[in-house]
């Protein structure tokens, strides 16, 4: 089986020779590296230009007008081919060099029934109480009043540096999750079957990992959480920085959690 690693970068050159080496460790001979170049205006075009004329794996570069993540992935999966999608951020480094070996065995010891696949967190899924409901409503002063989708009970592979979840019985240890939560993730040929692209509905960005693992479940396939050891440090992280897009990023997670719990509705009235 093919494996496709499409990497989201905007302006992290000082990376992204350790996060492309990272990739390339685990790349068979048929391997593709798709880095998705967002917008770029420091020296991230050149770094991986230089890496793709001096590397044994296949790059295919591909360019988009500062978009951010959604639109850069599906950007990244029109040039993709068919086979598994190892889908990872700019700023996470893989430390791990038998990933395609390890995620084939996945698939099989659960009969290629696998749809998104975390190698970082995952959590269950819930509805929204009201306490959570009247304090959004309150602070968009009624712009956000219906019910959304909640999250709980995460679980992180070790050295994670979200505070508020419990670490994974250690690396390449299997959890069922209800969503798995990037960056890095695998979208499986599976996945891809019902989901060939991300929701640009959910578009700049935040919880298109939740609608594809929602969908995966939807049709009967399972999401898990597989811890692998990867290195990214917090202060690397590099969520779009212009202070208006800081300010109103609670907007986008607001509109996407509603849009989310009309879309999967079923799931709701299930529990």
């Amino acid at each position: 089986m093919k494996f496709n690693y499409i990497i989201t970068i905007h302006n992290k050159a000082a990376l992204l020779d350790a996060v492309l080496s990272g990739v390339e460790r685990n790349c068979a001979s048929d391997s593709v590296i798709i880095p998705v170049l967002d917008g770029c205006s420091d020296g991230s075009e050149d770094v991986v230009k230089r890496r793709a004329k001096n590397s044994r794996c296949e790059y295919r570069i591909t360019y988009a007008p500062d978009v951010h993540e959604i639109r850069a992935i599906n950007i990244g999966l029109k040039v993709a081919d068919p086979g598994c999608v190892v889908v990872l951020q700019d700023d996470v480094i893989l430390k791990e060099d038998k990933l395609e070996a390890r995620m084939l065995q996945l698939l099989k010891d659960h009969n290629f029934k696998l749809g998104y696949v975390s190698f970082r967190m995952g959590c269950k899924i819930k509805r929204g109480s009201l306490h959570e409901r009247l304090r959004l409503m309150i602070k968009s002063r009624g712009q956000f009043k219906g019910p959304f989708i909640g999250e709980t009970n995460h679980i992180a592979a070790p050295g994670d540096h979200c505070a508020h979840a419990v670490l994974a019985d250690g690396y390449y240890s299997t959890t069922k999750v209800d969503v798995g939560i990037k960056s890095p993730v695998c979208f499986t040929p599976a996945l891809l079957e019902i989901c060939p692209r991300l929701d640009e509905n959910l578009a700049p960005y935040c919880y298109d990992d939740f609608d594809m693992s929602l969908c995966a479940l939807r049709e009967g396939l399972s999401n898990i959480l597989y811890p692998i050891p990867t290195l990214s440090e917090l202060e690397w992280g590099g969520t779009r920085k212009s202070i208006s897009f800081s300010q109103n990023a609670w907007r986008i997670i607001a509109r996407n959690k509603q849009y989310l719990y009309k879309k999967h509705f079923w799931l709701f009235d299930k529990k």
